[in-house]
């Protein structure tokens, strides 16, 4: 007997897993193919096993209104103000490291980084 190909197999996960997934999802910091992938799921099993899912249903359904409700502005702006830094690292290590930055601005970034790296 073959069996099936891997895309249309149940992923079989747990409520934890669910959530999880959810809250990536309502969050919209990725894009989704970028989160199913995370959660090694092809867009085929997620729309046959997981949208399906009443559980995920209704967790997707309230996370997306906790992400976008007054109450999460805060965490918004941290994980978005994050995610802004570390694509700017690069940059910032750059500069830092360009002879043509003046001394005290190489300073204030090697503070920076210091205070990242704790």
């Amino acid at each position: 007997m073959d069996e099936l190909p891997a895309e249309i197999h149940d992923p079989k996960l747990d409520d934890t897993q669910l959530t999880k997934l959810a809250n990536e999802l309502a969050s919209g910091t990725f894009p989704p193919h970028i989160v199913l992938k995370t959660f090694n799921l092809t867009l085929n099993q997620f729309e046959k096993y997981v949208a399906a899912n009443p559980y995920f249903k209704r967790t997707y359904d309230t996370a997306v209104l906790d992400w976008n409700s007054a109450n999460s502005a805060v965490k918004r702006i941290k994980i978005k103000s994050a995610m802004s830094l570390e694509r700017g690292l690069r940059t910032l290590h750059d500069r830092m490291n360009n002879a043509a930055e003046t001394l005290p601005a190489v300073v204030e970034t090697a503070k920076l980084l210091a205070k990242l790296a704790g």
